[in-house]
């Protein structure tokens, strides 16, 4: 599981490649923006179409991991039962 989590935060970085940090409890991490995917494409007639659509809910037992705080992790309290 830390295996994957490590991978996970070496993958997250932003527009010039510099690593991002994780912090679960960051302000962030509840904000409305983070519930969306936002999509951008050309549309027809070569103009740009922007849309907003919500992130579909995950399974119950990813999102009990991704929730998770990695202590519980860690202690096998939480995601123990799933194969990496």
């Amino acid at each position: 599981m830390r295996e994957s989590f490590d991978r996970f935060c070496q993958a997250r970085v932003n527009i010039s490649g510099e690593l991002l940090g994780y912090d679960p409890d960051a302000p962030t991490a509840g904000a409305e923006w983070v519930k969306y995917n936002v999509i951008v494409k050309k549309g027809s007639g070569g103009a740009m179409e922007v849309e907003k659509r919500a992130k579909p809910e995950g399974p119950p037992h990813l999102v009990a991991i991704a929730n998770a705080k990695i202590e519980d992790l860690e202690s096998g309290k939480v995601g123990a039962d799933e194969k990496a």
